[in-house]
């Protein structure tokens, strides 16, 4: 093998690893971030549709009831451009939004006090409130983000 084709391989190689990493499970070169949904909708209403995506990156269908949570994790995309959005459905509401494309509040409009990467996106009758995830239904830092 020739010198020209080591370099050539081995950019091949860094780059199949930097095209992989939004998906893989241990990040390198980047941070991971998690996104947590939880539903915080009357427990005798009918169960929260949620549905989120990423270019890449299909989340699927899920409902949740009453208290119910909802989490994935990433690594952060190559130069910062990771994007996941969600659709919520809940009775005759529905809303689609992001809920990551920022490294330091979650959303580029966000107002969390600290950098996170715990994502905490708490669903009320009034609306979507976002805050920093700290543990099984704890979450800190929360403010409404949208109304239905």
């Amino acid at each position: 093998m020739t010198l020209s084709m080591i370099k050539i391989f081995l950019i091949l190689l860094l780059l199949t690893i930097l095209l992989d990493l939004p998906t893989s499970k241990s990040c390198f070169l980047t941070r991971k971030y998690h996104v947590h949904v939880i539903n915080k909708l009357p427990s005798n209403s009918s169960n929260l549709k949620i549905h989120c995506a990423a270019s890449d990156d299909k989340r699927g269908n899920h409902y949740l009831a009453a208290n119910q949570e909802f989490d994935w994790s990433f690594c952060q995309g190559f130069a910062w451009t990771s994007l996941y959005f969600c659709h919520f459905w809940w009775n005759s509401k529905d809303k689609v939004f992001d809920v990551y494309n920022d490294p330091v509040h979650c959303v580029n409009d966000g107002k969390l006090s600290k950098l996170t990467t715990q994502c905490a996106w708490v669903v009320k009758p009034d609306g979507f409130y976002l805050g920093t995830y700290i543990g099984p239904g704890k979450v800190e830092d929360m403010y409404r983000y949208a109304q239905w």
